[in-house]
């Protein structure tokens, strides 16, 4: 099975929701609790114009991409879920693109269903307390995703796309940790990258010094810092693939290398 079958990726995708639905509706579920309050506390306890909160969805989206990719096989901790994931039919790179795409759609799904459900019923709470003030979120929320998204191409372009690289080398970075470490994947993978961070600031802050002598040392730091992490992410989705290969049924160690 060395080349990508759509038959075999489709059943593999239809196991995956099959084993982890009750999460994902448990997930739901959270979010859309979490929602609600929030929605409720702004408009009847802080009496805030609750249009402020129509950029929660487009902060949600961007928070879910950045750290989902630790959650991309989250059957590998004991040996029967390792055993069952092993043996089905399906090639490695089938499995892997499969479970990526998954948890990059939930990531995104999840998120929109939670923030409509609890924004009708917000709407709806209104319709019954005071009509007049009754409003729907979501197609501002839209609006402020598109906004977003034209950033991308109007005056400011520049700055939208110099940040673009550091969020999908922390979306890699997650993934990359969800496959390296075998237990507390979320708590390794964030001290982990708190210990990257706090020696990039230190670089920075040498090399910030030190560039105050050329003037044009900023420009080239931003470009070749972008170009840095772009050839990172794309370490870190190979390195991912790799260990994915090289996972064994039987591993008791702390990291799956």
């Amino acid at each position: 099975m060395t080349q990508f079958n759509i038959q075999r990726m489709k059943q593999y995708a239809q196991w995956q929701l099959a084993t982890h639905r009750a999460t994902l509706l448990k997930i739901t579920g959270v979010a859309t609790s979490a929602f609600i309050l929030m929605f409720l506390f702004v408009k009847y306890v802080s009496h805030r114009d609750l249009q402020t909160q129509s950029d929660d969805l487009t902060l949600l989206w961007i928070g879910c991409f950045a750290f989902c990719g630790v959650q991309v096989f989250p059957n590998l901790l004991s040996k029967q879920e390792r055993t069952s994931l092993l043996m089905l039919p399906a090639s490695n790179a089938e499995k892997f693109l499969t479970s990526y795409i998954g948890v990059l759609l939930t990531a995104f799904v999840v998120p929109l269903v939670s923030f409509f459900v609890a924004d009708v019923v917000q709407w709806l709470i209104s319709l019954l307390t005071d009509h007049k003030q009754a409003l729907l979120l979501t197609p501002l929320a839209f609006s402020d995703a598109l906004d977003l998204l034209s950033k991308f191409f109007g005056e400011n372009a520049q700055i939208a796309w110099a940040g673009l690289p550091n969020i999908l080398w922390l979306h890699s970075f997650y993934l990359l940790s969800g496959l390296f470490f075998k237990k507390l994947r979320w708590l390794s993978a964030t001290i982990t990258l708190g210990a990257l961070a706090t020696l990039t600031t230190l670089s920075i802050a040498i090399g910030g010094f030190l560039f105050e002598f050329v003037p044009w040392a900023g420009d080239a730091l931003m470009h070749g810092t972008s170009i840095l992490f772009l050839l990172l992410t794309v370490l870190n989705y190979w390195l991912s693939f790799r260990i994915f290969k090289r996972l064994q049924v039987i591993n008791n160690r702390f990291f799956n290398w």
